[in-house]
């Protein structure tokens, strides 16, 4: 007795044969000036400004004067801040950049 499997579709042959043809290159098809696609980036209107505030050296000045004062207040440095401190150094390492 034979077992073709199920339905009576035996064996492995192709469905379809398979053809190919050569490679032709863009001079050889008669295709001309073709250029690899560029990428983009659009960058908001929002996204600009806030990019402008982050560099504003009053608003830098802010920020470095609450850290300053957190810090000497002892409550910078939180346990939060430590494990995620912790897990990205981690992940660092995982990633063998470091």
């Amino acid at each position: 007795m034979e077992v073709n499997g199920p339905g009576g579709v035996g064996g492995s042959s192709p469905v379809r044969s398979i053809q190919t043809s050569p490679v032709q290159s863009p001079a050889a098809s008669g295709v001309h000036g073709l250029e690899a696609p560029r990428d983009e980036v659009e960058i908001s209107t929002a996204a600009r400004l806030l990019g402008e505030l982050q560099n504003d050296p009053a608003v830098r000045a802010e920020r470095l004067a609450e850290i300053q004062t957190a810090i000497a207040n002892g409550v910078y440095e939180t346990p939060a801040k430590l494990e995620a401190a912790l897990l990205k150094l981690m992940d660092e390492i995982r990633r063998g950049a470091v």
